[in-house]
């Protein structure tokens, strides 16, 4: 491999998982670039960090114009910025399903219909 930067894949969040992506997409020769609210976040250990807040919607949006897709590290992004963000650059998994998985009985009501069975829940 030559070294060179094939993608850059961006992640919503800059925690533990945001750091375990960098460290799996680097021999693939894909730049992870995080942002988070925290200049501490440990994904900024092994890749770009951006450090901004989810209401700083100019530097959220001018992160996704430096890279190829986005994806989060966990579950508490919000959906808003995560659809705000998909009209720039494609999200993955979609902001749907982000929204779908912050509302626990929505997501149960979306496992049932797909008929996934779960626990009784009210």
């Amino acid at each position: 491999m030559s070294g060179e930067i094939k993608a850059t894949l961006g992640v919503l969040g800059g925690g533990q998982l945001a750091r375990m992506l960098a460290e799996a997409a680097a021999p693939l020769a894909i730049r992870c670039a995080a942002v988070d609210g925290s200049a501490a976040a440990c994904a900024g250990q092994v890749g770009p960090l951006l450090v901004a807040g989810w209401d700083e919607v100019d530097k959220l949006d001018a992160f996704a114009g430096t890279v190829d897709a986005l994806t989060f590290d966990f579950e508490n992004v919000p959906a808003d910025i995560a659809h705000r963000l998909a009209g720039k650059v494609p999200v993955r998994p979609n902001p749907d399903a982000l929204a779908v998985a912050q509302d626990r009985i929505t997501e149960k009501n979306r496992f049932r219909a797909c008929g996934i069975p779960t626990a009784e829940f009210m």
